[in-house]
Parts: structure tokens; C-alpha cells; sequence
């Protein structure tokens, strides 16, 4: 006999999570090129843009666990 799933649930493609830690920018150093760590709410670290600063919320991808964009708010 086969069991039915009553509801079906998804992961989200994208979360917004809070940077609780991050090193400051070099001043002049504007290129989005130019990645630095940064520690999220969940204890995870992860490589964003040099502009993200502490206290910013960010888009993570799930699927890979990368920076999508800063959330405006």
C-alpha cells in the first residue's frame, strides 16, 4: 500500500539572513569584485561583496548556500 502525503513542502530558493559579522571595507575598495567573509545569524560563514556591512540583511541562495543581494528594506 502507498503511503499519501498530505501536504507537499518546498525549501524556499532564496532566505534572508542577518550579517551579524563582518570585517569593514578598505576605504576605496569598491569593486564588486573584491569578496570578503561575513557571518550570518545562523553561525554560517559565507563570501559576500565588500560593501555588506554588520547589521545588513542579505539573500541566500539555499540550493548552494551563496550571496544573491542585499534586502532592501
Amino acid at each position: 500500500m502507498r503511503a499519501k502525503l498530505r501536504s507537499r513542502r518546498s525549501i524556499p530558493k532564496n532566505v534572508p539572513l542577518l550579517v551579524t559579522y563582518t570585517e569593514d571595507a578598505v576605504k576605496g575598495d569598491t569593486s564588486s569584485a573584491i569578496t570578503k567573509d561575513a557571518t550570518l545569524e545562523t553561525g554560517i560563514v559565507i563570501k559576500v561583496p565588500a560593501f555588506i556591512k554588520q547589521g545588513d540583511l542579505i539573500s541566500v541562495d539555499t540550493l548552494n548556500g551563496s550571496y544573491r543581494e542585499r534586502v532592501k528594506g
